[in-house]
């Protein structure tokens, strides 16, 4: 699957996509990306990870 600007996609192009993003999670292909669960007083340790690169292909969820 190729990027596609989705606001000028096409009925058509948007049925394409989403059918290959479904064969491709039930083929095991397409992997949700990891979340690394952080507290309020770890804020600095997520700009920390985030300025050297640590979270590359990660989220960072900071719980209220």
């Amino acid at each position: 699957m190729t990027g596609f600007v989705i606001s000028h996609a096409t009925t058509a192009e948007l049925a394409e996509a989403a059918g290959a993003a479904n064969r491709m999670l039930a083929a095991g292909r397409l992997a949700p990306r990891k979340i690394v669960p952080l507290t309020r007083a770890q804020v600095a340790q997520a700009h920390h990870m985030i300025e050297q690169g640590e979270l590359q292909g990660r989220r960072a969820a900071i719980t209220l």
